[in-house]
């Protein structure tokens, strides 16, 4: 799918293509995704059509000890 997303883009130029998004479940069974803040994680979750279940970690995590900075991977995989 990527393949022809890229040939479409690129090649014919194709106006208005809505970027490739692939099913990240497929490959992934969890995501650690950064607590940065409320915003981040809405992004995150917006951009790679995550579920409210696969970001729950990460909420966990920001609502429990708030921005922990990159250190806040190892509180999410604790709640695993």
């Amino acid at each position: 799918k990527f393949g022809w997303y890229v040939i479409r883009k690129k090649v014919f130029g194709v106006a208005n293509l809505a970027p490739y998004v692939p099913d990240f479940h497929r490959a992934f069974e969890h995501f650690c995704i950064h607590t940065g803040g409320r915003a981040v994680i809405d992004v995150m979750q917006e951009a790679l059509k995550l579920s409210d279940y696969d970001i729950m970690p990460s909420r966990y995590t920001l609502r429990r000890y708030g921005n922990t900075s990159s250190a806040s991977v190892w509180y999410e995989l604790n709640l695993w």
